[in-house]
């Protein structure tokens, strides 16, 4: 266990803060930290690096991964983590890196307060050099997104209404600023989902057709795009039985055994369609 003497110290360079801290001073407070992680001691491990996170240039690492620790075993630990998590965000001194943001964001959210998670997020999504970064715009827009499933969700009043209609139109201008972003090297998907859901929210059935195309084209390979398109015209363009056998024989010819090819055979039979299955 920790000694009597060592809580002792911890809590004086609480009090003091970062100007009395030195290298020393760190190194004293990592073992500190080490030993409480190691018997599990979680919320004390957490006001350890309260005092060790107000010098990150000494050890950002050690702090972001103890308090990681301390969040997936701790819940009562979260004000602690949360606060020096802020910390390595407002003290780096060159652009953290997007990793430990994103990190930060899930931590929050994976404790209900997406509403905070999204603040961490979009307090820097437009700033360099975050704002070109498709996964944390894309983030912003999800989280905002998330926002308003949970407002939609417990509609009571007219003020509710104009809550999720604020939400719905912060989620689909993150979503619109990634669709004018390189994401070549990120995977989108999720994202371009939630973007089609909120451009049909917005009665703008045809444009969310045009995205989800748009993402296919670009990813002829992959099934999903596929998917997510025939899935759009089944629930928005339900005569248009043409367009959606055209659609459905696509995906088809990438998966022969896919359930939807049930479907474009009973539109055949029932709209007279020529569709029969093509196996290559």
């Amino acid at each position: 266990k920790v000694s009597a003497h060592m809580e002792c110290f911890v809590e004086e360079q609480r009090v003091k803060g970062s100007r009395s801290l030195h290298c020393h001073h760190a190194s004293n407070l990592i073992a500190i930290v080490s030993r409480h992680l190691l018997h599990h001691e979680f919320s004390q491990a957490a006001m350890a690096m309260d005092p060790l996170a107000q010098v990150m240039d000494h050890c950002p690492e050690v702090v972001r991964k103890a308090g990681i620790e301390c969040l997936l075993n701790d819940r009562s630990a979260y004000g602690e983590c949360l606060q020096f998590f802020k910390q390595i965000v407002k003290k780096h001194k060159s652009p953290i890196n997007e990793k430990y943001l994103l990190e930060m964001a899930f931590f929050i959210a994976g404790y209900d307060n997406i509403t905070e998670a999204y603040e961490v997020l979009s307090s820097h999504s437009k700033v360099d050099p975050y704002r070109s970064n498709p996964l944390i715009v894309g983030y912003c827009g999800l989280l905002a997104y998330l926002l308003w499933k949970e407002v939609e969700e417990a509609m009571e009043d007219r003020e509710s209404e104009e809550k999720s209609l604020r939400h719905a139109k912060t989620a689909l201008s993150h979503f619109e600023e990634l669709n004018q972003l390189d994401t070549r090297e990120a995977n989108i998907e999720m994202f371009v989902h939630k973007h089609a859901e909120l451009l049909v929210f917005f009665d703008k059935k045809s444009e969310a057709l045009e995205l989800l195309l748009s993402y296919r084209e670009k990813n002829p390979d992959q099934i999903n795009p596929n998917r997510y398109v025939c899935q759009h015209l089944r629930v928005h363009q339900p005569g248009d039985v043409a367009l959606r056998v055209q659609h459905l024989g696509l995906l088809q010819r990438m998966d022969p055994s896919c359930p939807e090819v049930v479907e474009m055979v009973e539109l055949g039979l029932n709209k007279g369609v020529q569709c029969l299955p093509q196996y290559t």
